[in-house]
């Protein structure tokens, strides 16, 4: 597990690199997913599918490149409109972690439900 956390560090760093400036942060933050994912147009609904299907494949990918285990299985019949779902209801449940940044707050609904 600690593999997996130190990657999905890199990745984090790698995708949001710092520049010194508090709105990246709260540009990813689950407050802001929240909003994005449960907007009325369907454009900024469609941004939120977007980060769901791009976590997911790297996930997936990272497991490809490095023959490891996952910390979370999601099913293949699952779609990404419910994985899109499943972080709305986890945002929804744990307002108290909405500020913290949106890829790992996917990851924790991620692992809560489709644990392997």
């Amino acid at each position: 597990m600690k593999r997996w956390v130190l990657t999905f560090a890199v990745i984090l760093m790698i995708a949001y690199p710092v520049n010194g400036k508090a709105e990246i942060s709260k540009a990813h933050s689950g407050n802001t997913m929240l909003s994005d994912c449960t907007h009325k147009n369907m454009g900024v609904r469609n941004l939120c599918v977007g980060f769901v299907q791009g976590f997911v494949q790297a996930v997936l990918g990272m497991k490809n490149l490095y023959a490891s285990k996952i910390p979370f299985c999601v099913p293949p019949e699952a779609t990404y409109g419910q994985l899109r779902d499943i972080l709305i209801n986890y945002l929804r449940s744990h307002p108290e972690t909405r500020h913290q940044h949106s890829a790992g707050l996917f990851f924790y609904a991620m692992h809560e439900k489709f644990p392997c």
